[in-house]
């Protein structure tokens, strides 16, 4: 049944490529630049020098085997895609809800359409899922799963210290991240300039209010209330960036969240320094990532592709009394994905053009960014409750002494 499930949803996943092929746009471009064979100094230096590694295959082996380099990147995607969900398969926990992150996983990606299919984000957000699935048997080989996703894009270094502070040993774990960091480090100084490691941060720095971000509703809405008053341009940063009254103001308040995010993930790690549970492990991981793409002034539709397997993963590693509450989280989630491909992926257009639908694409794009706004705090809040009590918890992540009477219930028929 969850096969069944899965392949019917990846059949829709590719009717909708197939019905807009443009989605698939960033693989033609990612296979045209890697073919002028600049070298790795100068080309997609937007990305860390594994993640240049991590693109180059595919086109190399369509160059081998024949067809087209975005085929080869679909196929080689849904290759990684059904290896994530036999992990989630094979690792299905017992209790209430025990298909619920198999459910997630077959019902994320038609939520978010084509674009679960033609992006590379999905390689460091089953990374670190898999991280969450296979750290509660081998320390070792969730920090470095965890630690090669933010080798290819930086982001995940963000969900380290909780990775680390999860863990069955920390110690391995910590070492495990020194060592694999070392050894990425390393070979991109082989093949690259020592600059090249900075680069992706650079072109971050660099970019400005993406008309997807969180930051930028306001000048969304303006937009559409009084379009002369605000411009929408495709940058080089292949974007669309909001310019007008107040963006500016709202890049400063990106910059400054994200000082506070890190600040709210200070504490997380504090009091969760003791006995850090899974139950904590999973809602800071999910603060973490949520947060970091609220926060941001960039919020392409990919980044949802980083949170479906970590929310995947941590239905596996929650307790049943927690796993209704994070199971009704990630239908949110899932909300959120809908509300994306209907609005900045298909309506995107009509926003930058003010044409058509557009006002329908902007309450979409408004209520998706409410939305995150909400998950990200009930994550926050969540997470901040459990470590206070992460001492009922073992770092395994399982049950303590039942904290209610609904716990009780649930450790009765468990054992």
């Amino acid at each position: 049944m969850s096969w069944a499930g899965w392949i019917m949803s990846r059949l829709v996943v590719l009717a909708l490529l197939v019905a807009d092929p443009a989605l698939g746009n960033d693989t033609k471009y990612w296979s045209g630049v890697l073919g002028l064979g600049r070298g790795v100094d100068v080309t997609l230096v937007e990305y860390p020098v594994p993640a240049y590694a991590v693109l180059w295959v595919p086109v190399q082996l369509t160059r081998l085997v024949g067809g087209t380099p975005a085929v080869t990147f679909v196929l080689l995607f849904l290759a990684l895609d059904a290896a994530f969900h036999a992990l989630l398969v094979r690792h299905r926990p017992s209790g209430r809800l025990a298909l619920a992150g198999e459910l997630t996983w077959i019902a994320s990606a038609p939520a978010l359409g084509a674009v679960s299919a033609v992006h590379f984000d999905i390689v460091t957000g089953v990374l670190v899922g898999a991280a969450l699935v296979l750290g509660a048997r081998s320390s070792g080989a969730g920090a470095a799963l965890a630690t090669v996703a933010a080798g290819i894009k930086y982001w995940p270094a963000i969900v380290l210290p909780a990775i680390v502070l999860g863990a069955r040993s920390r110690g391995r774990a910590a070492w495990t991240v020194v060592l694999v960091g070392a050894a990425l480090a390393g070979g991109s100084l082989a093949i690259a300039d020592a600059h090249r490691l900075f680069t992706p941060l650079t072109w971050q720095g660099e970019r400005g209010l993406q008309l997807e971000s969180v930051a930028a509703t306001p000048a969304v809405v303006g937009h559409l209330v009084d379009p002369g008053r605000f411009r929408v341009a495709f940058t080089d940063h292949q974007s669309f960036e909001m310019f007008g009254p107040g963006t500016a103001v709202a890049l400063t308040a990106a910059t400054v969240g994200s000082g506070l995010l890190v600040a709210l993930l200070g504490v997380l790690w504090w009091r969760g320094r003791h006995f850090q549970g899974a139950e904590v492990l999973v809602w800071t991981t999910l603060t973490a990532t949520t947060g970091f793409i609220v926060v941001d002034k960039v919020f392409s539709p990919q980044y949802l592709l980083w949170l479906t397997p970590i929310a995947a993963a941590g239905l596996l590693r929650v307790r049943p009394s927690e796993r209704a509450r994070l199971a009704a989280w990630s239908v949110g989630l899932v909300a959120a994905c809908v509300a994306t491909q209907l609005g900045p992926v298909l309506g995107l257009w009509w926003i930058v053009d003010s044409r058509g639908g557009v006002a329908v694409a902007t309450v979409l794009l408004v209520a998706r960014n409410a939305l995150m706004v909400g998950l990200f705090a009930y994550a926050g809040v969540r997470a901040l409750h459990l470590a206070k009590q992460d001492e009922r918890y073992d770092v395994a992540g399982a049950p303590g002494p039942p904290d209610d009477s609904s716990d009780r219930a649930t450790a009765a028929i468990i054992s």
